[in-house]
């Protein structure tokens, strides 16, 4: 087989591990991160059936809706879709993290342990299972940086403009994409043109979603304010060493082992890593003022830093040789491999990440029961006293069909005061209004009524209500 078949060879087996990881995830229990997960869904589910520019039109940036609504625009808009798109994202994140170190002059079983080392890390097989962006943008940054120091500068700048497009955290790779593509272009006459478009084309996803801010809310930087918005509300205070904590806390076996790798080359390690090195550190940096000034994602600062991780790996993997190379350093290279087994071992111990989901498959199977038992263009009318409805409409799949009241008391976004789950004919009027023909009563909302209302039908997540005179 020629290097380039094997190369393929083990990159392939490489993605078929990562989505098996993914699989098995779910396999152990896992079934999603946050209310997140599902939102994205439903925002998808609607773009294929009305596609635009800008999916959401609010602060989440356009790419993930664009995938996960290209799949349901063929194979239709359902939640199975979804998370069969996130598994075969995690297939290729694997595949991107194994080109990621075959560019850094990494050989191809070298490679495969730098792209399933990560595996070891009990969120990233999550994330291949969730149905979030995270783990493919930080492959594709982690691919930009190394096609970047590879010379790729046009392969670079399309990675990280598709990576700036799906995580803002990732927004500090393009001017390190775009600069170091510049001195090339600069240094190197010869390639001066391909060099140039890659500086310019790496700039392209923050300036593009800044102007498209621009031209549709009137200000380029609505998305943070948005954000910060958001922040406020919640009562989030904000913490500048929040994430640089997440990225060491989150995985410090792989963090130090890189560390310690690179240190024990000395300058000669920082050479073969300054990519990746000055990747990891402007995204540190960038999250670390953005949450100085309350612009950083509310919760979950370790899924930001996740392409810190994912770098370290290769990282790791580059030293090592190095490292057992020379006589004096033997010791220290088996410490790392101790630190790094001892990781992998703690990967498959802990197991799953603690998530509320009891609520969530409730609703999950309350929406595919409406699935069955509306029409298409049937509506029913949804009051939500939480989040975990939206797993109720992404499994319905269509959810033009869904009509909700949000109340301010829930969210302080919510445009409404009066809650009209008071009353059955409060409920029915509201339901009129809207245009839905059944109304949806959570448990604890039904349990609050002086009587059941006659007809209804019970359902996982609540009692359906008829609303038809």
């Amino acid at each position: 087989m020629s290097a380039r078949g094997r190369q393929i060879a083990v990159a392939v087996a490489v993605a078929a591990a990562w989505a098996g990881a993914a699989w098995a995830a779910r396999a152990r229990g896992f079934h999603e991160l946050s209310d997140d997960d599902h939102a994205r869904v439903v925002i998808a589910e609607a773009f294929a059936r009305a596609p635009r520019l800008d999916p959401s039109g609010t602060s989440w940036l356009p790419f993930p809706f664009w995938l996960n609504g290209a799949a349901m625009m063929l194979l239709g808009r359902s939640l199975e879709v979804a998370r069969g798109v996130a598994v075969a994202s995690a297939a290729a994140s694997g595949a991107l993290l194994f080109f990621t170190a075959t560019r850094l002059r990494l050989g191809a079983w070298s490679a495969f342990f730098a792209a399933t080392l990560p595996l070891s890390i009990p969120l990233v097989p999550a994330l291949g299972a969730a149905t979030v962006p995270e783990l493919l943008a930080a492959a594709l940054g982690c691919f930009a940086l190394a096609s970047s120091a590879a010379g790729a500068h046009l392969a670079a700048a399309s990675a990280v403009t598709l990576a700036c497009w799906s995580r803002y955290e990732l927004w500090p790779l393009s001017p390190v994409v775009a600069a170091h593509a510049a001195l090339h272009a600069w240094a190197e006459p010869e390639g001066r043109g391909r060099a140039g478009a890659g500086a310019v084309t790496a700039l392209l996803g923050p300036a593009a979603w800044l102007a498209h801010n621009a031209v549709a809310h009137g200000s380029a930087t609505w998305f943070s304010s948005r954000v910060t918005e958001f922040r406020a509300a919640s009562g989030v205070a904000s913490d500048a060493l929040a994430f640089p904590r997440a990225a060491l806390l989150g995985a410090p076996a792989h963090v130090l082992a890189a560390t310690v790798g690179v240190a024990a080359l000395g300058r000669e390690g920082v050479r073969r890593a300054r990519l990746p090195l000055a990747g990891a550190a402007a995204v540190l940096a960038g999250l670390a003022i953005a949450a100085a000034r309350g612009t950083t994602p509310t919760h979950h600062p370790e899924r930001a830093v996740l392409i810190v991780w994912l770098l370290a790996c290769p990282v790791f993997a580059l030293t090592l040789p190095e490292v057992f190379a020379t006589r004096l350093r033997v010791r220290p290279a088996l410490s790392l491999l101790l630190v790094v087994g001892a990781a992998v071992a703690a990967g498959w111990v802990k197991g799953k990440p603690q998530t509320t989901q009891a609520d969530r498959r409730a609703w999950e199977a309350t929406g595919r029961l409406l699935r069955d038992a509306l029409r298409p263009g049937e509506r029913v009318l949804v009051v939500p006293d939480s989040y975990s409805y939206l797993a109720g409409v992404a499994a319905l799949g269509r959810p033009e069909d869904v009509e909700t009241i949000t109340l301010r008391a829930f969210d302080p976004r919510g445009a409404h005061d009066v809650d009209p789950t008071t009353s059955v004919d409060a409920l029915c009027q509201a339901a009129a209004r809207g245009g839905a023909g059944v109304a949806l009563l959570t448990h604890a909302q039904a349990g609050r009524l002086p009587a059941l209302p006659p007809g209804g039908h019970a359902l996982p997540a609540g009692l359906l209500v008829p609303c038809r005179e």
